[in-house]
């Protein structure tokens, strides 16, 4: 009787042992700092992702704070159906993670406040829209890089 609980007892620790190993790596993934560090902004184009910039995004107490360190200001891409235009952000603000999604909205200027909305898909990598005044504009794949 005693060895048929010591062996019920050994498998519910290897159970246990085995769902914290599992599933505690999934959720260290989305952490309240998950979205700390230095990221690499692709737009998808209708051929490929092209590189608009390097952001640097960090935590002071309970916010988020992110600034450009790298941006392709003026830089156009455009064929007979597609058209991007980009420019540098005169500031990003409102930066939130809940629940794998992150949010923020970028000044482009001339009265032009962009809206991201980015899904985390793995530890460095999150992936959404941006929006102009709630209209879908490009598609974003946002990879750290630090």
């Amino acid at each position: 009787m005693f060895m048929m609980i010591l062996k019920k007892s050994f498998i519910k620790v290897i159970l246990l042992v085995f769902y914290l190993t599992f599933f505690g790596c999934m959720s260290s993934q989305k952490t309240d700092d998950g979205i700390v560090g230095n990221w690499d902004q692709y737009m998808l184009t209708e051929k490929d992702f092209i590189y608009g910039g390097t952001f640097k995004v960090t935590k002071n107490h309970d916010s988020y704070e992110m600034s450009y360190i790298e941006n392709r200001d003026g830089t156009t891409v455009m064929s007979d159906t597609y058209y991007i235009e980009i420019r540098n952000s005169k500031g990003l603000y409102d930066i939130s993670l809940k629940d794998g999604i992150w949010k923020f909205k970028s000044d482009w200027g001339n009265r032009d406040i962009g809206e991201f909305v980015l899904y985390h898909k793995s530890k460095d990598l999150f992936e959404g829209w941006s929006y102009l005044r709630g209209e879908k504009r490009t598609f974003n794949s946002w990879r750290r890089v630090m």
